[in-house]
C-alpha cells in the first residue's frame, strides 16, 4: 500500500557514501593537515572502486558514523554499505573541499564538503545524477603517525536527478526545553481511544481542521491498532460535531459499494462487509467497530443525511466488474449481453498478478462506458460509470512497469477522491489511507516530474486549504506486518533514542497526542523545531525483520497539516474472521462440502453424489467463495497426494483457482497446493485439473475443490486424492 521510492532508497544510500570515505595511505612525516588532506584525495577513487579494504585501514576499529536523523551506523555496516551490491548510482567525478581543520595534538576535527557527479537508474533509465554533502569528521593519530577517521557526522545533503532536486535532507538537533514546553501548551491531549469516549476530548482537533472539506486521516504503519482506534474516534467526532458523512477508505472500489450496501440496509453483518474489503490491514476490531457504528448511526439519524462508505483504491476490479453486470441486465438485458466481452476480458486481466490485458481490452470497455449514456437517469448510473472508469484504472495499471504503477495509483486514487467530492457535492469527506498517501509532498522535497508525487499533492492542488492532511507515527511497540519468510506476524519495533519526535512527545503522557502545524508561526519554538527533517514512521504491509523501524525524514508541516504521536504501538489483530466463515452441505450419498464466503443467500451451493455446484448472484460479493470437498486425511497422513477434479462453467464473469489443503484438528492449515486459474472462456466444458502435495502427520482432513470470484457459478465433480506412490488406488471416498 504505501512504499518508499527506489529513487529515494539509492540517494539515501549515496548520501552515507559520501560523508566519510577515505583511503588512509598518507605518510606519517607529513604534517597533519597535509597528511588528512591527502587522505581525502583518495576519496574518489575508493568511492568508484569500492575498495574494502582501503575502506578499512582508513577507520579505527571504534569508528561510527552520526547519519542525519540522528541514528548511528556502524564501522561494519558502514563497510557492507560501501561495499555491497549496486543501487543503481555509478559515480563518474567527485571533488571535495577541506572548509577547516583543527588540530589538537593527536586528534583532528575537519569540516568538508564533497560535491559528486554520475548516473542514477530510474526504471531502466539512466539519469544525471549530482549532489552535495556537508559534514564535520573527526581524526585521531594512531601510535604509527597515520590519521584515521573515527566519528563522521552528516550535517546536511542534496541531491538533482536530471537537474530537479529529489533530496535535501539536514542534520536533526533534539528539541529544546523551550519546544517542549510549547508543546504541552499547543498540544491536544487524548487520554483514551475509545469509541464511545467523550467526543469534546478532540475539539481541539475540530478546531484545527476547521471548515475544510476533507479531512485526510494518515497512519504510520498498516497494523498498529492505535493509529486505527483514533482515526474512529476522529471520524466519529467529524459526524457528529463538524456534519462530515462521507467515508473514503484505501480499499477497491467495488470492495466499498460492499460496505455502502450494509451500512445503508443491514444486509449481511460488519464483520462480513469488513471481509469484504479483502486487505488483511483493514481486517481489524478497530474497522469492524467502526462500520457498525456506521449502521447504527444510519439507523438512528433522523433527518440527517445518511452516511456512505467509498473505496478509493483501483488494484482489483472485481467489484466493479460484477456491479456493471448487474446494473447493465437490470436496465438493458440486450447491452448487458453485448458488454460480457468487455467483462470478461478485463476480468481475466485480474486473474494472475502479472497477466497484461489482451490487446483491444481497453477499447471494449470504453465503449461500454459510452453505452452506458443511453441508460442516463437509471438508479445507480453514476455508480456504473465510474465503475467503467475503475475499471480503465486498473487495465492502464497492468500496462505500466511496477515503479510507473506505483506512482500512477496516487494519482488514480485522488482521481477518485475529486469523483466523490463531485457526486457528493455539498457532504464532507474523511479520507482514511497510510501516511504516504495522505501527505501533500513527497518524501523527497523538491520536484514532483519523477512521477513519485503522492494522493495528498494531488488533493492539495485540487482542494487548497480545504483540504487538512493529518499524518500519525509511534515511538516503540509492535505492528502486524508481512515479514518475508514468516508471513503476517506481529513485530517489535525497539524506542531508537535518537527519535527527536519522540523525544518532543514523550514527556506528555497520553494515549496520543495531536499538534496542529498549519497554524505554527515563523519564529516559534515548534516551528524551528519542525522547520528541520524529523523522522516519521512509514512502515507498509511488509516489513524487513533486520530494520523493524522504518522512518522517513521529512520536513514534517510540509507533508501534514497536523500530527498525531502514539508512545507505544500495538500489532493490530484480525476480526472479521473470513476463514471461518463456513457453511457445510451433505449431498446424498454422505458427502460433505464446505462452502467458505461472506454467506448471504445470494451464494448457493447444490451437492450431489457425483458432484457440487456454488452459485453467485451477487454482484457486489467479489471476494473468493471457495467450495471444499472433506476427505479423512489418515489414509494419506506423510505421504504426498494428487488432487484431481474436473470443472465447468456456463456463465460465470470472473476466474476459477482449482485447490486443496491439509487441516490440522484445531483448523490449522499445514499443507496446500494451488493449480493455474481457469478464465470463463476456457471453463465451456468439462476441464480437468489436477495439484499436488504432502499431507503431514498432524493433518485430520484434506479439504479439495476450488475458490472463484465473480458473478456467476461454476461446477466441479469427480474430485479424488490419490496417493502418488500408489497413484492406481481410487480415493473417492471421503
Amino acid at each position: 500500500m504505501a512504499r518508499r521510492p527506489k529513487l529515494l532508497r539509492a540517494i539515501g544510500v549515496l548520501a552515507s557514501c559520501l560523508c566519510t570515505i577515505a583511503a588512509p595511505v598518507a605518510g606519517s612525516t607529513l604534517p597533519p593537515g597535509a597528511s588528512i588532506e591527502a587522505n581525502y584525495k583518495i576519496l574518489a577513487e575508493a568511492l568508484i572502486a569500492k575498495n574494502a579494504a582501503n575502506l578499512s585501514l582508513l577507520l579505527t576499529g571504534t569508528f561510527y558514523q552520526r547519519l542525519m536523523n540522528g541514528s548511528v551506523e556502524t564501522r561494519k555496516a558502514f563497510i557492507s554499505d560501501e561495499t555491497g551490491p549496486d543501487s543503481g548510482t555509478t559515480l563518474t567525478a567527485l571533488t571535495y573541499h577541506l572548509a577547516a581543520l583543527t588540530v589538537s595534538g593527536d586528534r583532528a576535527i575537519a569540516r568538508v564538503s564533497y560535491s559528486y557527479t554520475g548516473t542514477l537508474n530510474v526504471d531502466g533509465v539512466a539519469k544525471t545524477l549530482n549532489g552535495l554533502v556537508h559534514l564535520t569528521d573527526t581524526w585521531t593519530r594512531d601510535a604509527n603517525g597515520r590519521w584515521k577517521l573515527t566519528l563522521s557526522t552528516m550535517h546536511d545533503a542534496v541531491a538533482y536527478v536530471d537537474g530537479k532536486l529529489v533530496e535535501d535532507q539536514q542534520e536533526q538537533l533534539p528539541p529544546t526545553k523551550v519546544a517542549v514546553a510549547a508543546l504541552k501548551a499547543r498540544a491536544v491531549l487524548i487520554p483514551t481511544l475509545a469509541l464511545n469516549a467523550d467526543p469534546d476530548a478532540l475539539a481541539g482537533v475540530g478546531a484545527a481542521v476547521g471548515e475544510s472539506r476533507i479531512v485526510a486521516m494518515g497512519e504510520g504503519s498498516h497494523g498498529s491498532s492505535e493509529f486505527f482506534a483514533f482515526k474512529n474516534r476522529l471520524f466519529k467526532y467529524l459526524v457528529e460535531k463538524k456534519g462530515f458523512t462521507v467515508f473514503a477508505l484505501e480499499a477497491y472500489w467495488g470492495a466499498g459499494l460492499y460496505v455502502d450496501r450494509f451500512i445503508k440496509t443491514g444486509k449481511g453483518t460488519a464483520q462480513q462487509a469488513v471481509a469484504s474489503l479483502a486487505f488483511w490491514t483493514w481486517d481489524t476490531p478497530e474497522m469492524v467497530d467502526l462500520v457498525q457504528w456506521m449502521r447504527d448511526y444510519n439507523l438512528r439519524r433522523g433527518s440527517r443525511p445518511a452516511l456512505s462508505f467509498v473505496g478509493i483504491d483501483m488494484q482489483d476490479p472485481m467489484g466493479a466488474i460484477g456491479y456493471l453486470a448487474t446494473y447493465l441486465h437490470r436496465n438493458d438485458p440486450a447491452e448487458a449481453a453485448a458488454a460480457r466481452a468487455a467483462l470478461e476480458c478485463a476480468a481475466e486481466s485480474a486473474s494472475r498478478r502479472g497477466a497484461i490485458p489482451a490487446p483491444g481490452c481497453r477499447e471494449q470497455v470504453v465503449r461500454v462506458g459510452e453505452r452506458l449514456q443511453t441508460l442516463q437517469n437509471a438508479p445507480g448510473d453514476a455508480i456504473a460509470e465510474h465503475s467503467v472508469a475503475t475499471i480503465l484504472q486498473y487495465l492502464d495499471s497492468k500496462n505500466r512497469s511496477e515503479e510507473a504503477r506505483s506512482a500512477a495509483r496516487d494519482r488514480d486514487m485522488a482521481d477518485n477522491v475529486e469523483w466523490i467530492a463531485a457526486a457528493y457535492p455539498t457532504e464532507k469527506i474523511a479520507l482514511w489511507a497510510h501516511n504516504f498517501h495522505v501527505g501533500t509532498r513527497p518524501l523527497f522535497n523538491g520536484s514532483t516530474d519523477l512521477n513519485d508525487r503522492p494522493m495528498g499533492e494531488y488533493l492539495r492542488s485540487a482542494f487548497g486549504r480545504n483540504y487538512y492532511a493529518i499524518g500519525q507515527t509511534f515511538g516503540s511497540g509492535t505492528v502486524r506486518a508481512i515479514v518475508s519468510g514468516h508471513g503476517l506476524e506481529a513485530v517489535t519495533v525497539p524506542p531508537d533514542a535518537n527519535d527527536t519526535i519522540a523525544s518532543l512527545f514523550n514527556s506528555l503522557g497520553a494515549a496520543a497526542v495531536f499538534v496542529d502545524l498549519r497554524g505554527l508561526r515563523s519564529g516559534t519554538p515548534l516551528w524551528s523545531f519542525f522547520s528541520t527533517q524529523r523522522p516519521v514512521e512509514e512502515i507498509g504491509a511488509t516489513m524487513d525483520p533486520a530494520h523493524p523501524a522504518y522512518a522517513v525524514s521529512m520536513v514534517v508541516p510540509k507533508s501534514f497539516d497536523g500530527l498525531v504521536y502514539a508512545a507505544k504501538s500495538t500489532a493490530s489483530t484480525e476480526r472479521s474472521q473470513y476463514s471461518q466463515m463456513k457453511r457445510e452441505v451433505r449431498s446424498d450419498d454422505g458427502s460433505l462440502w464446505l462452502v467458505s464466503g461472506l454467506g448471504f443467500d445470494d451464494v448457493t451451493v447444490t451437492a450431489s453424489a457425483d458432484g457440487a455446484a456454488l452459485n453467485n448472484d451477487d454482484g457486489l460479493n467479489a471476494s473468493p467463495n471457495t467450495l471444499l470437498r472433506r476427505f479423512d486425511a489418515a489414509p494419506y497422513a506423510g505421504l504426498t497426494v494428487r488432487i484431481t477434479g474436473e470443472l465447468r462453467s456456463a456463465d460465470l464473469l470472473g476466474f476459477v483457482y482449482p485447490f486443496g489443503e491439509a487441516t490440522a484438528s484445531a483448523g490449522s492449515i499445514v499443507g496446500s497446493a494451488q493449480a493455474d486459474p481457469f478464465v470463463a472462456s476456457s471453463l465451456a466444458r468439462w476441464t480437468p485439473f489436477q495439484m499436488s502435495f504432502k499431507v503431514p502427520r498432524s493433518a485430520q482432513f484434506i479439504d479439495a475443490g476450488f475458490w472463484a470470484e465473480g458473478v456467476g457459478s461454476v461446477e466441479t465433480r469427480n474430485i479424488k486424492v490419490l496417493p502418488m506412490e500408489a497413484s492406481h488406488r481410487d480415493a473417492t471416498s471421503p
